[in-house]
């Protein structure tokens, strides 16, 4: 089973694009997506409704069926958040699935998290690929996958890029 984990961001396609290019390019269409929703005690319902549609949009017209779980975590408690990645990635590498976390669409310390879930020291499970879709320019910013050249854009393992495995 493969299991996708992101953050909602505040850019519709942000998140998405990674995962759309990663379904395109590398084959990796996820059973199950793990939205990080961060906030500062509102919950935006509306950000998840859209991002939630978004991706099981995104999964049936690839094939998938997967699930998707949404968790709300204060933006400012980031001792919980850094536990709670954590238990995500031990929770599901633990049952044997293979666990990409997108760092693209995420705050810098959200990013600093999913790297170190990929490559932390002492860490017993890590995620097996950590994504970051890099565009080179900024006037493609808020627009679908397709839309994008894709001579603008690479599609990154952080955690290969890093340790070289």
């Amino acid at each position: 089973m493969k299991v996708w984990i992101t953050n909602i961001s505040t850019s519709k396609f942000a998140g998405i694009n990674t995962l759309w290019a990663a379904m395109m390019r590398e084959d990796f269409i996820p059973d199950k997506v793990h939205l990080i929703h961060l906030h500062s005690g509102k919950i935006d319902k509306k950000a998840q409704e859209e991002a939630y549609t978004g991706y099981l949009n995104l999964l049936k017209r690839y094939g998938g069926q997967g699930t998707i779980v949404l968790h709300d975590y204060d933006e400012t408690n980031f001792r919980n958040i850094a536990r709670e990645m954590e238990a995500l990635v031990r929770e599901e590498r633990s049952e044997g699935h293979t666990v990409a976390i997108d760092m693209t669409p995420g705050r810098k310390f959200m990013s600093a998290f999913s790297m170190y879930m990929g490559v932390g020291l002492g860490l017993k499970h890590k995620a097996d690929v950590i994504y970051y879709l890099h565009v080179t320019s900024p006037k493609f910013n808020g627009l679908p996958f397709p839309m994008i050249p894709s001579n603008i854009m690479t599609l990154y393992d952080l955690k290969k890029e890093v340790t070289g495995k």
